[in-house]
């Protein structure tokens, strides 16, 4: 699969990629995937998959259009409510070199994920659900 420029993708491209995903991964593990609706057009989405007792989210996506409006808050507040039930330790998410991150880095520090480790570019970020 191609790498997508989060700033530069269309919801298309985001979608493309989630179904490649699903095709090539979904046999493996246990796909998680959230939808945000404004007035039923589709314009975010968060995709993750669960290994062990952890949930792992690739992709938080907003259409550039409804950026700024606290959609990718709203989506992530959603799925920890969401996934609060199941036997899950913590939530990983990796952040990889583009401009918007530093924004979602500001999101992820408000719902309590912490900075766990650096490498080549890629920020690792992990929440806890234990209590």
């Amino acid at each position: 699969m191609k790498k997508i420029d989060m700033e530069q993708a269309s919801l298309q491209e985001i979608l493309q990629a989630i179904d490649y995903c699903n095709t090539t991964y979904g046999k493996e593990y246990n796909i998680y995937t959230y939808y945000h609706y404004n007035n039923d057009n589709l314009v975010g989405v968060v995709y993750s998959w669960f290994m062990n007792n952890d949930l792992f989210i690739d992709i938080v996506f907003v259409k550039s259009e409804y950026r700024g409006k606290e959609i990718a808050t709203s989506m992530l507040e959603n799925v920890i409510q969401e996934i609060r039930h199941k036997a899950i330790d913590n939530i990983i998410i990796e952040l990889v070199q583009y401009k918007g991150k530093y924004l979602l880095a500001n999101i992820l520090a408000r719902f309590g994920f912490s900075l766990s480790y650096y490498l080549q570019n890629r920020y690792i970020y992990c929440k806890s659900l234990k209590e």
